[in-house]
């Protein structure tokens, strides 16, 4: 009888610590959900799984590219459709309220995009190369502002030096 007792005191010592094992494995579990959730609710709210930024970035670089050589060629009308639709793709990217590395990127590709760029289009339709090019290199600059201000500042544009696509006339017909 004595062992009987003996035995079913270990076996509810064991049990009260399983029990308690459980419960602690159940709150840390529980913990680690939360959290998860957490950081899928922040990426979220970064718009990072329905809008991939990247792309549309790709892009801005492809406008520019081919608005840089049809307005070295002369080519206002194509310059002014290439800015265009550079402008589309920054307003689709302002009106999407994504935050990157805790900066509005709405609020900094207004400043450092859109301003810039209205003043890209107006040197653009004067047909002045030389204020084509200015207007060009400083829209060229703020991209790179806002890169940095975003934290990407490994990120670094410059004047394009070779077409994007070589099949195209960026001359006047």
């Amino acid at each position: 009888m004595y062992v009987s007792l003996a035995l079913l005191a270990v076996l509810s010592v064991y049990l009260l610590w399983a029990v308690s094992h459980l419960q602690y494995s159940l709150k840390t579990t529980e913990q680690k959900l939360q959290s998860l959730q957490k950081e899928e609710n922040e990426d979220h709210q970064e718009g990072e799984e329905h809008y991939e930024l990247a792309v549309v970035m790709g892009r801005f670089q492809l406008y520019a590219n081919k608005l840089w050589f049809s307005g070295m060629a002369g080519n206002t009308e194509l310059a002014d459709f290439y800015a265009h639709e550079l402008e589309e793709a920054m307003e689709e990217v302002a009106e999407q309220n994504l935050t990157e590395n805790g900066q509005s990127i709405t609020e900094q590709i207004k400043i450092w995009g859109l301003e810039p760029l209205e003043k890209l289009e107006e040197a653009t339709a004067t047909g002045d190369k030389q204020a084509f090019e200015q207007s060009y290199d400083a829209l060229v600059s703020s991209c790179n502002g806002c890169h940095v201000t975003c934290g990407y500042s490994w990120v670094r544009i410059k004047r394009p030096e070779t077409p994007a696509f070589d099949n195209q006339w960026y001359t006047q017909n």
